[in-house]
């Protein structure tokens, strides 16, 4: 048998969703013997083959241990990196400067994981806390249905440090079924999806293991990354500067567009 599927890692969860259908067909012996798909303008062809199968479905997911350990060591860097910190991500489009500012609070941290937390008793802030302290016990929680759930794990500590890392954002174009975000900003690797509260106010919403170009409907540089308290008035830490840019030049045309966030350069 022969097959042609390109890279699969490059393909998000509804794309794997229909090569395993097509691949649960072919191998349950229906008589299926070529299938025809098209994903991101690539035509793939898949005939029977178990072997296809079993790397989609037992590849793509992890063992709740292993999980457990991702979990915990992103907690840390969540409670170090992001907690209780407001990340301003700010980009050129064609004619001026925009910008978004992101909330991290304790309750998202949860949320970002695709886990279901198994306790009644305790909040999600309490599951960040557990697994800070490395509390938190494999019978605490459970991997949400699909395979979806697992491909966070592969980028989530990654995504931990957007406040640094992050180069790319744009509008989210919706071509996910249970992504309800509006704003993602990340790289070719992975995102975080942001949701709006308030004007240029955000909270993260999700974290996904693809490219963000695929998945918004213009994407931006991002040319400065800013970080401070939540409780602070301004702006003082400058986490990253894209080259040639002055941070001086940011933050003045920022403040001649909109007065909502006021920065402090140091």
């Amino acid at each position: 048998s022969g097959m042609f599927i390109g890279n699969v890692q490059c393909w998000g969860a509804t794309e794997k969703l229909h090569i395993i259908l097509i691949c649960l067909k072919a191998y349950s012996g229906v008589g299926l013997t070529t299938e025809k798909l098209t994903m991101k303008g690539e035509e793939i062809k898949l005939r029977r083959n178990p072997l296809l199968f079993l790397y989609i479905i037992m590849g793509s997911k992890i063992d709740k241990n292993e999980i457990l350990k991702i979990v915990t060591e992103a907690a840390k860097l969540y409670k170090s990196n992001l907690c209780y910190n407001d990340v301003l991500f700010v980009y050129k489009t064609e004619n001026e400067y925009d910008y978004i500012e992101v909330t991290f609070k304790p309750e998202n941290f949860l949320h970002l994981t695709g886990l279901n937390y198994l306790s009644h008793k305790h909040s999600a802030k309490d599951f960040l806390n557990k697994c800070y302290k490395n509390r938190i016990r494999i019978e605490d929680f459970e991997v949400k249905n699909g395979s979806y759930y697992y491909y966070k794990f592969d980028i989530i500590i990654t995504l931990m440090n957007i406040y640094k890392n992050a180069r790319m954002i744009g509008d989210y174009n919706n071509n996910r079924v249970n992504l309800l975000v509006d704003k993602l900003t990340g790289g070719a690797c992975g995102f975080m999806g942001m949701k709006l509260i308030d004007n240029y106010k955000y909270c993260p919403a999700a974290i996904i293991k693809d490219d963000i170009r695929q998945n918004v409907n213009h994407c931006n540089s991002i040319i400065a990354i800013l970080k401070k308290h939540y409780r602070d008035a301004y702006y003082t830490d400058v986490t990253y500067c894209k080259k040639l840019i002055s941070i001086d030049e940011i933050v003045r045309n920022i403040n001649l567009k909109n007065d909502i966030i006021r920065l402090k350069h140091n």
